[in-house]
């Protein structure tokens, strides 16, 4: 080719069309026989048929020769690519916009000009699939004849490779501070680059596999289940593999175990387990209704996105904790307030009482009959009784929100313990003629805390003493609870009473710390509404519930629960 062919237009002919333009020059390496090759023609003759890129001859725009790997790139036999021109390979625009046509010529006759050139192309097979090349196109002389060299290398991989690295990295740039968000964000990115029919992500919880991020996948995909026979569970199962693809799958166990492949018409599969930590809780996973078979590229950015999963999770594990963290430090500074809300105003009444009381004995003792001195001791006796009783449950309440209170259950007669409270409370329910008595069988025995559930059965026997009105009557009852199926033997214990009852609105409240209800008793006894909430902490750390129950003027049951031994 000289120089003075560059006004050839080039044309677009179909790949495999018949080419009945003139051939301008024949392939001069076969003009050459063997005994007559030189050393340098040998040498490159034996290049070109086993380079691993694709290698051609061109003279005039049109290709004189190529070696084999052309064929195999091109998906070609030699007829289909002899007398052809490289644009009868490429598609009408490249990437950038330009026209094909015009930009070929560019090139080549920039080439033909001395001036080497290498950039990207995109060539299409015979087949019509297009692939990305790096063309290498320079100026070469055989057998005295110039000619021009193009050197293909499909960098079809590489490209995918990058893309899906930009892809990867714009996903990043898009995250919030919320691991949810996030971890939906990775999860179509996940089918995207994949190309998938639609991604998911399934954490394990419970024993169940819930979906945390889903992309395109249609309603009730796999949502909470039972993990057996399901794919996205053996991959959390087999988490020693690196990545978990399974192909054809109607011909696979997962075709009845797993309900979504008939229902879908799935047919490939591939998933990488989720770790948080070093622990596996999840499985990221792209299935495809077509014939699926992951590339390295593929199975690397499948692991890299599944990498990135388990970091939103640590984090999202770090934010609940901060979260719970938040919620008992509220609850701790509620436990404060309450505490010097009690200091202030309860504990201040009885001592104000009690100083009241004794001041008047101790300026004016001869001046009060004996009557009336007996009286003021009794009310400094009464006050004194009640700040003690506040005090033994401040105190314990103070331990229990500092974790200091030691736990020791064992096995006890639960009618014993009532015995001694009703043996404690008896002056008091005398004072008001209230009939106190316990109807706990003997042998009754429990698993729990002896200490608390002693301190439990006097406070709940306080109360019923204070609010039930001269003449009435306090019972401490029980009844076993049989175990049932996943479910322990219980006892449950009620103290009833024939008192002035609750509004029903109070009930809710009555054990909550965070929730004031003082109401005096039938002779004007003060309340601080504590005790109920030291039962409450105390019977939780026995593993038991307490409630009450309740209607206005027809007394209360305030019922707990304790393991039976």
């Amino acid at each position: 080719m000289n120089n003075q062919d560059k006004s050839i237009k080039l044309t677009s002919i179909p790949v495999g069309a018949e080419d009945k333009s003139p051939v301008s020059a024949p392939d001069p390496l076969k003009k050459i026989t063997p005994p007559l090759m030189n050393v340098n023609e040998i040498t490159y003759r034996l290049l070109f048929e086993t380079a691993h890129d694709a290698i051609f001859l061109m003279n005039e725009y049109r290709f004189l020769d190529c070696n084999t790997k052309s064929l195999v790139m091109f998906g070609c036999e030699r007829e289909d690519i002899i007398g052809k021109s490289p644009v009868n390979f490429s598609p009408p625009l490249q990437p950038d916009g330009f026209d094909s046509t015009l930009k070929a010529k560019e090139k080549m006759d920039a080439a033909i000009g001395g001036q080497s050139q290498v950039f990207e192309w995109v060539h299409l097979r015979k087949d019509g699939v297009p692939f990305y090349a790096e063309v290498s196109l320079n100026a070469i002389t055989l057998n005295g004849v110039g000619h021009l060299q193009a050197i293909v290398r499909d960098i079809s991989e590489r490209k995918k490779s990058d893309e899906q690295l930009r892809k990867f990295s714009e996903c990043l740039l898009s995250f919030t501070a919320d691991p949810l968000y996030n971890i939906n964000l990775l999860t179509r990115l996940c089918g995207e680059i994949l190309g998938a029919t639609c991604s998911l992500y399934n954490r394990l919880q419970d024993g169940l596999l819930c979906s945390l991020g889903q992309w395109n996948s249609p309603e009730g995909f796999i949502g909470e289940d039972n993990p057996d026979g399901h794919i996205c569970y053996d991959v959390i199962n087999n988490n020693d593999k690196e990545v978990y693809s399974v192909a054809n799958l109607p011909a696979t166990p997962y075709f009845v175990s797993d309900s979504n492949v008939a229902k879908y018409n799935l047919r490939s599969y591939i998933g990488k387990v989720v770790r948080c930590g070093s622990k596996p809780i999840g499985s990221l996973c792209a299935v495809f209704q077509q014939d699926y078979q992951p590339d390295m590229h593929d199975r690397y950015f499948i692991s890299l996105i599944a990498s990135a999963v388990g970091v939103e999770e640590e984090r999202k594990l770090a934010h609940d904790e901060i979260l719970r963290y938040a919620a008992e430090l509220q609850e701790l500074n509620q436990s404060k307030d309450k505490f010097f809300s009690i200091i202030s105003h309860d504990l201040k009444g009885p001592f104000n009482a009690i100083l009241g009381f004794s001041d008047i004995l101790t300026a004016d003792w001869n001046d009060y009959t004996d009557d009336e001195r007996q009286h003021f001791i009794r009310n400094i006796n009464t006050s004194a009784q009640n700040t003690y009783r506040l005090l033994e449950n401040l105190l314990e309440w103070a331990l229990a929100q500092t974790g200091k209170v030691t736990f020791s259950p064992a096995a006890f007669d639960l009618s014993v313990v009532a015995n001694e409270v009703v043996i404690l409370m008896r002056e008091p329910a005398e004072k008001k003629q209230i009939k106190l008595f316990t109807g706990i069988n003997f042998n009754t025995m429990v698993f729990a805390d002896e200490n608390m559930i002693r301190t439990i059965l006097r406070n709940l026997v306080s109360n019923a003493i204070k609010f039930t009105c001269e003449g009435g009557d306090v019972k401490i009852l029980s009844k076993v609870i049989p175990s049932t199926a996943g479910k322990p033997g219980m006892v449950e214990v009620c103290v009833r009473d024939s008192g002035i009852g609750i509004d029903r609105e109070l009930l809710s409240k009555l054990f909550n710390i965070d929730e004031k209800v003082r109401t005096n008793g039938t002779a004007n006894e003060k309340g601080t509404g504590l005790g109920l909430i030291l039962c409450r902490e105390l019977i939780q750390k026995n593993e038991g519930k307490i409630w009450a129950e309740s209607e206005p003027g027809q007394g209360s049951r305030f019922c707990f629960t304790v393991p039976v031994a």
